[in-house]
């Protein structure tokens, strides 16, 4: 798994991983299946949403999204969501 995030130019693979289950238990379902975390930088996490209406409900919560992530991750604090 460490080669995967060397090779995919990733630093600290702890951090990547911590981040995506932290999405993965703080978003509902129907999100985390039509959503993906493309990268993840200078406490920022960049959401790639399937559709719109996705990305709108996604911006609605960003707020709550973001204090629950920062609750559950150990490593620096993530300060915004962008979403593409």
């Amino acid at each position: 798994i460490n080669r995967f995030f060397i090779i995919n130019e990733k630093e600290k693979p702890e951090r990547e991983y911590e981040i995506y289950n932290a999405w993965k238990k703080t978003v509902e379902e129907k999100i985390f299946l039509n959503s993906e975390i493309i990268k993840t930088e200078k406490q920022k996490i960049y959401i790639k949403a399937k559709n719109p209406i996705l990305r709108n409900e996604i911006s609605f919560k960003k707020n709550n999204i973001l204090k629950l992530i920062n609750k559950k991750i150990k490593t620096t604090k993530i300060k915004e969501i962008i979403i593409r």
